[in-house]
């Protein structure tokens, strides 16, 4: 539905995979209305009936299948489907300037005040990292993260890399991502999703005046159980890395480190 002339009919089959998704969910599950995955697969499948019979093809099947479910269960309808957007009104709002020094004005900081971040300030970080991209909008990512003194301490002894301020760290972020959401050709793809997602968590603590360093968390550390146990990951959520962040000291040092050149890295074919 996103793209502008797409063939008629298509993704019919897809819909009715969809439909044996719901309905095994279903099986397994009470249906909450606060239920992502049931109301957002509910409101594609609406929006994706409407554009097939918009675009002249048939249904019927699918708005059967539909009916059934919406009437025994209901559903909240979320966004979904697509829009038309001008291009010309989206980019009057964007400040290229100021959205260059935002970018170029992050750093990894490393001195913090020793105080927790509020949740609240945490639950408006989290909603702007929502709106990273990921894999056909699976969003298979979850923040395991803590601003409890006793748990950032023992964090701070299994991460990597944090050697001589382990102690200056007063909240910790772990990305974990969701493996089961991805299919046997999909080898280490939920890394890329997770690194594709710290880019975004990292932005949002910036622009509500949260500093923050990433960790990386190789893939056969020997801290990774002790984490999965003090911040209750599962073992089939991958550890893409390790966030600590805070409000940042009035003066801190950061590191200065040139780019490389466009030239160095940018190959046209």
């Amino acid at each position: 539905m996103g793209i502008e002339n797409p063939k008629l009919g298509f993704g019919q089959a897809k819909a009715k995979r969809l439909f044996e998704e719901i309905s095994l969910f279903l099986s397994h599950t009470d249906v909450q209305k606060t239920s992502y995955a049931y109301n957002e697969s509910m409101s594609v499948l609406k929006r994706y009936i409407q554009f097939t019979i918009d675009s002249g093809v048939s249904a019927l099947e699918l708005e059967k299948r539909y009916q059934e479910l919406s009437n025994r269960y209901g559903f909240d309808m979320q966004e979904a489907g697509s829009r038309v957007m001008e291009m010309a009104d989206v980019y009057r709002r964007v400040d290229s300037e100021s959205s260059l020094h935002f970018l170029c004005s992050r750093h990894s900081i490393r001195s913090y005040e020793i105080r927790p971040v509020e949740k609240e300030v945490m639950d408006r970080v989290l909603s702007i990292a929502a709106t990273s991209p990921s894999a056909c909008n699976r969003q298979p990512c979850k923040v395991f993260w803590t601003n409890d003194d006793a748990c950032t301490k023992r964090i701070s002894k299994l991460i990597p890399g944090n050697k001589g301020f382990e102690d200056a760290i007063p909240n910790w972020a772990i990305i974990a991502v969701d493996r089961v959401m991805f299919g046997e050709q999909e080898c280490l793809q939920w890394y890329l999703n997770g690194g594709i997602y710290a880019s975004y968590l990292v932005l949002a603590m910036h622009a509500l005046h949260l500093g923050s360093c990433i960790f990386q968390i190789p893939i056969s550390w020997e801290g990774i159980p002790g984490i999965r146990e003090i911040a209750g990951i599962p073992d089939h959520y991958a550890i893409a890395c390790a966030v600590g962040f805070g409000y940042p000291k009035d003066r801190v040092k950061c590191l200065c480190a040139a780019r490389k050149p466009v030239s160095e890295y940018s190959i046209q074919f």
